[in-house]
C-alpha cells in the first residue's frame, strides 16, 4: 500500500529470499510456511479469532503467557501430552468456583519423587499420602495438629493411630453397618 507502507499480498506470490518490510504485511488468505517463523522481539504476540480470541504472548523474559476467551483444548490423540515445567506444574482456575476434573478412561497415576502428596482445602492439609514412609494421614478439618494415621512397615505390619494434640481425647472408634471379625 502506498499509503500505509504495509505489503498487501491478494494471490499467489514466491518469495526466495528475504521480505524485509518497515511495516505490516497482510495477506488475504492462507499463510503457509515451510520452515521457521521467529518473531525476534520481546513481548511478541500471536494473535487468533475474529476479536483475537486467543493468543501466545511473549512476556518479555524467558516465558509466555497463553490466552483464551473461551475453552482451550489440547487434544494429543496420537501420543502421551507431557506439561514439563522444570520448577513445577500449576493447574490454576481463573475464579473461585471453578473446578478442576481429572478425567482418565484408564489410570490416573501420581508420581512425586519427593515422596509427599498432599490434598489440600486452602491452606489446610487433609490427606497426606508419605510414600517414603508407607503412610496415609488424615487429618481435622478444624486442628491440623489433630490426626488418623495408617502406617505400613516391614513384613506388612500395620499401625493404626490417633492424635489429639491438645488432650488424649483421640479415640478410636469403630461403628459397623454389621459385625467386626479379627482372625489372628
Amino acid at each position: 500500500s502506498s499509503t500505509s507502507g504495509s505489503v498487501i499480498i491478494d494471490g499467489g506470490v514466491g518469495i526466495a529470499g528475504i521480505l524485509w518490510t518497515g511495516s505490516d504485511v497482510v495477506v488475504g488468505d492462507d499463510l503457509i510456511v515451510i520452515d521457521d517463523v521467529s518473531l525476534t522481539s520481546d513481548g511478541s504476540l500471536i494473535r487468533m479469532g475474529d476479536g483475537g480470541d486467543f493468543s501466545i504472548t511473549h512476556d518479555g523474559g524467558t516465558g509466555a503467557t497463553i490466552t483464551s476467551s473461551g475453552a482451550l483444548i489440547v487434544d494429543s490423540t496420537a501420543s502421551t501430552l507431557t506439561l514439563d515445567g522444570h520448577s513445577g506444574v500449576t493447574l490454576q482456575t481463573g475464579t473461585v468456583s471453578a473446578d478442576i476434573t481429572l478425567d482418565s478412561g484408564d489410570d490416573i497415576e501420581l508420581n512425586a519423587d519427593g515422596g509427599l502428596v498432599t490434598i489440600k482445602d486452602g491452606a489446610a492439609s487433609h490427606f497426606l499420602f508419605d510414600c517414603d514412609n508407607t503412610m496415609l494421614r488424615i487429618y481435622d478439618d478444624a486442628n491440623a495438629s489433630d490426626y488418623f494415621t495408617i502406617q505400613i512397615g516391614d513384613e506388612g505390619t500395620t499401625t493404626i493411630s490417633t492424635v489429639d494434640a491438645d488432650t488424649a481425647a483421640a479415640d478410636l472408634i469403630l461403628a459397623p453397618d454389621g459385625s467386626i471379625e479379627l482372625n489372628a
